[in-house]
């Protein structure tokens, strides 16, 4: 067996036996509403996402409709994210009230908003909870991971990470130099599908893994931002306070000011991304080498006028 193969096989079975495993282990506690099982239930699914195909073609399974499964488990993805936006939006609001000094009875209001926002999304969350048999789906998994240690098939693991990097290309062509908060979410969505199909090879550069992992982060941070800024524009649309309208149209500046900051970083960071996913898309071995790509220029050191995110609190996963 070559040993694109055998680091093919190792990295899903080391996806698949931890994710499934997460399944049914967070499914409980995020129906309950734990921040913490919310989140390692969402992060399980996507990665399922990408590694349930790969491994039923591989292990060449008749009988096992890995796009059903699929189906299912975005489904659970899906209704998840709202609360999971929610939730970080409400860490950023505590942590951005701190640096920028905003009122602590404004700071209330917005809190209480976001968390009844989030019991309402909650919800919807533990129907689709309900709907998904984790159970079954784990046995499917096991029953895949059985067979992939005599794989009967090809893996179709090269395509999927060609497919993945030409996205990435795409969508950073796509944002250009603009502050267009959709399509720089766009492109985090690529990045971290990339990231995932990469880890399956086994073989990676870890410095590749390490530059698309960093660009999820920054632009996860900005994301997270963005979220909490448009849930103070829906409270200061509802309300008739003029007061507090007019600190919370304050508040959301400040959320935009920093933003626009953190996002004139990130833009040097991109050209080297977008030379990366090119590299990819465009070779066959797994294994992509970083040392001859260009090197985004460094981001700026220093505090940016805003708050430095938790990096603990929002884990890349």
């Amino acid at each position: 067996m070559a040993d694109a193969t055998t680091h093919t096989i190792a990295a899903l079975t080391s996806s698949l036996k931890k994710n499934a495993a997460t399944l049914t282990s967070a499914s409980h506690r995020a129906k309950r509403g734990e921040v913490r099982g919310i989140h390692r239930l969402r992060v399980a699914t996507r990665r399922l996402r990408e590694a349930l195909p790969a491994g039923a073609e591989l292990a060449a399974i008749e009988d096992l409709d890995s796009d059903e499964i699929v189906r299912d488990l975005r489904r659970v993805t899906k209704a998840l994210g709202p609360v999971r936006e929610l939730d970080v939006a409400r860490a950023v609001l505590a942590e951005m009230a701190e640096s920028e000094g905003w009122p602590g009875s404004v700071v209330a209001r917005v809190d209480e908003y976001c968390e009844r926002l989030r019991d309402r999304a909650l919800e919807n969350a533990a129907e689709a909870i309900d709907g998904f048999d984790a159970k079954s789906v784990r046995k499917n998994l096991e029953a895949l991971l059985t067979k992939l240690d005599h794989p009967g098939g090809d893996s179709s693991i090269g395509t999927r990470r060609r497919k993945a990097a030409r996205i990435l290309s795409d969508r950073i062509e796509e944002a250009g130099t603009l502050y267009a908060p959709t399509a720089l979410h766009e492109i985090r969505i690529a990045a971290k599908k990339l990231r995932y199909v990469l880890e399956l090879t086994g073989e990676t550069s870890p410095g590749a893994l390490r530059r698309l992992r960093a660009l999820q982060s920054g632009l996860g941070r900005l994301h997270d931002a963005q979220v909490l800024q448009h849930r103070i524009q829906e409270l200061a649309a509802t309300s008739g306070d003029r007061g507090l309208v007019a600190t919370l149209t304050l508040m959301e500046r400040a959320i935009e000011t920093t933003c626009r900051q953190w996002h004139a970083k990130l833009l040097k960071k991109l050209p080297g991304i977008r030379a990366l996913a090119d590299a990819i898309a465009s070779e066959d071995p797994p294994a992509i080498s970083t040392g001859n790509l260009r090197r985004p220029v460094r981001m700026a050191s220093g505090r940016p006028a805003g708050p430095e995110l938790s990096r603990r609190r929002t884990k890349i996963a």
